[in-house]
């Protein structure tokens, strides 16, 4: 059992949230949203997290909704993400900075 972060959700979350938020949005991630989600298997944990980044659109407030909506059910994140009828669409994700979606 591992907490840790994939390459891909660091990147993401250094993309998305400003300097003074990485932390605490790679920390929720690392405790909340990880393989202990109610019959999640390991490799969708990814998937997952890359779902509340994306819904999260750099919103530390987002974040933690998405986070607590996962926990209810994820796969729900995963569609509403557009995750949730290709394993591999959150592979084709890339996150955009909120400063050049502006």
């Amino acid at each position: 059992m591992t907490n840790t972060l994939s390459q891909s959700v660091q990147h993401a979350i250094q993309i998305l949230f400003a300097g003074d938020e990485q932390a605490e949005a790679a920390c929720l991630l690392e405790e909340q949203c990880n393989e202990w989600l109610p019959n999640i298997s390991l490799h969708d944990v990814e998937r997952v997290r890359l779902a509340v980044l994306k819904l999260s659109g750099g919103n530390l407030t987002r974040l933690k909704a998405a986070v607590n909506e996962t926990k209810a059910d994820w796969r729900d994140t995963l569609i509403s993400a557009g995750f949730g009828f290709n394993i591999h669409a959150h592979l084709q994700w890339i996150p955009v900075s909120p400063q050049r979606q502006l």
